[in-house]
C-alpha cells in the first residue's frame, strides 16, 4: 500500500497491530489454521507485555533512582530534583504504555482507517494519482535522525556506565531511557506525517476539482464523500493517542514550572542556572513537539475547508431537472455526510487538534505557572 510505505520506517511501530486475528489457511486443514491463530494472537501481545516485563523489572530495580528518604513536601533542592526526575522518567513510560493499550484496543478501526485510504487512493489513481516512494524520503528522514541524535546524545553516558563505573543496573536504566526517548519522539513524528501524507491526499482532489475537465461532478462527490469517512476513523485511531501525548508533556510541565517557581521565589537563580538551562531546553522541545503536531493538523483542517468550500453548492436548495437522479442522490446523501459526520480533528473527542487547540494547551500552562507563583507568595508572605 502507498500510503504505509510512504510512512516508511514511522509505520513500522504500527505493523504488530496488522496481525490478523483469524488466518485463513483454508479449509481443508482446520487445525493448522487454529494454531496459527494461536500463535498470531500471542505475536500480537507481545510488544505490549515485553514492555510492561521491562517496566516492573526497571522499577523493582532502580525505583528510578527515587530517594524515598528524603521528606515529602520539603521545599529544598534535593526535594524539588529528586521529584521532577522521578516524574520525568515515570510519565513517558507510563504514556507509552497507555498508547500501546489504545492501539490495541483501537486495532480494528485502524485497519479499516488503512482500508478506506487504500480504496481513496486506488479511486484516485485513475486521475494519475502517485506516490514517489524512496528510502530517503521525509518520513525516513526524520526516524533516521530521532534515533541517531538520541543516540549521540546518550552515547557518553552509556560509555561512562560501561567503563570504569560499571553499574548495571544503572546501565540498564539509562538504556530504558534512551529507547522510551526514542519511542515517544518517533510516535510525535509518525502523528505529523500521518497528517501531512493525508495532506497530499486532499491537496490532489482540491486541485483536481479545479483542473481536470474530466473529473465529473458525480466523480468529485463521491471522492469528497471517501474523504469524509477516513476523519472520524482518524480521530478514534490518532487522536486518543494524541491525547495521551499531550497530558504527558501537560503533567511533566507543571512539575518543571513548579521547579522554575521554587528557583525563583526561593532561591537565587544563578545558583542553579546550569540546571534550569537544561530544563528549560527540555520544556521548549516538549512545546515544539506539541506545537508540530497541531500545525500539522492546522495545515490538514484547512484543506478539509477548502474541499468543502468547493462543493458549497451542493448545499442550495435550487435543482436543474436535467441533472440525472444518481446526481441528485449523491448530493443529497452528501449533504447528509457534511452535517452529520465530524469534519474536524479532535484529540480525544474534545481537544482540536489546530492553532486553537494549541493555544487552549499553552493557556492551561501559563495559568497554572501563574497559580502556582502566587500560591508561593502567599506561603511566603
Amino acid at each position: 500500500m502507498s500510503f504505509t510505505d510512504a510512512l516508511g520506517l514511522l509505520f513500522s511501530l504500527q505493523k504488530p497491530l496488522l496481525l490478523p486475528y483469524n488466518a485463513t489457511i483454508g479449509t481443508k486443514n482446520p487445525s493448522k489454521s487454529k494454531i496459527v491463530n494461536v500463535l498470531l494472537k500471542i505475536l500480537y501481545w507481545i510488544p505490549l507485555t515485553l514492555f510492561l516485563s521491562i517496566f516492573v523489572t526497571e522499577i523493582s530495580l532502580t525505583n528510578f533512582y527515587f530517594d524515598f528518604t528524603i521528606p515529602l513536601f520539603r521545599g529544598d533542592e534535593s526535594y524539588i530534583i529528586n521529584i521532577v526526575l522521578f516524574i520525568g522518567a515515570l510519565s513517558p513510560r507510563i504514556a507509552v504504555i497507555l498508547m500501546m493499550c489504545t492501539n490495541l484496543k483501537n486495532r480494528q478501526t485502524f485497519l479499516q482507517l488503512l482500508k478506506e485510504i487504500e480504496m481513496l487512493e486506488n479511486r484516485l489513481k485513475r486521475f494519475s494519482f502517485k506516490r514517489k516512494i524512496k528510502f530517503f524520503s521525509k518520513s525516513n528522514i526524520h526516524a533516521l535522525l530521532i534515533i541517531i541524535i538520541i543516540c549521540i546524545l546518550y552515547f557518553p553516558t552509556l560509555i561512562s556506565r560501561m567503563g570504569n563505573n560499571y553499574n548495571a543496573k544503572a546501565l540498564f536504566f539509562e538504556i530504558n531511557v534512551m529507547n522510551v526517548t526514542i519511542a515517544t519522539y518517533l510516535m510525535v513524528f509518525y502523528y505529523i506525517n500521518f497528517f501531512s501524507e493525508i495532506t497530499k491526499i486532499i491537496s490532489f482532489i482540491i486541485l483536481l476539482t479545479k483542473t481536470d475537465r474530466t473529473f465529473q461532478e458525480l466523480e468529485s462527490i463521491l471522492i469528497a464523500k471517501y474523504f469524509l469517512r477516513i476523519i472520524p476513523l482518524m480521530n478514534c485511531v490518532l487522536g486518543q493517542s494524541i491525547l495521551l501525548h499531550i497530558i504527558q508533556y501537560i503533567f511533566f510541565c507543571a512539575m518543571i514550572l513548579y521547579y522554575y517557581c521554587w528557583l525563583l521565589v526561593d532561591n537565587d537563580l544563578r545558583e542553579h542556572i546550569s540546571v534550569a538551562l537544561t530544563w528549560a531546553a527540555f520544556s521548549a522541545s516538549v512545546f515544539l513537539m506539541i506545537f508540530f503536531i497541531y500545525r500539522g493538523g492546522n495545515k490538514l483542517e484547512r484543506k478539509i475547508q477548502q474541499l468543502l468550500d468547493g462543493h458549497r453548492y451542493i448545499l442550495c436548495s435550487f435543482e436543474d431537472a436535467n441533472q440525472p437522479k444518481s446526481l441528485k442522490f449523491n448530493k443529497e446523501q452528501f449533504q447528509l455526510w457534511r452535517f452529520h459526520i465530524e469534519t474536524r480533528l479532535l484529540a480525544g473527542s474534545s481537544v482540536a487538534i489546530n492553532y486553537k487547540g494549541y493555544y487552549k494547551v499553552l493557556s492551561f500552562i501559563v495559568t497554572y505557572f501563574v497559580i502556582v507563583v502566587q500560591f508561593k507568595q502567599m506561603t511566603i508572605n
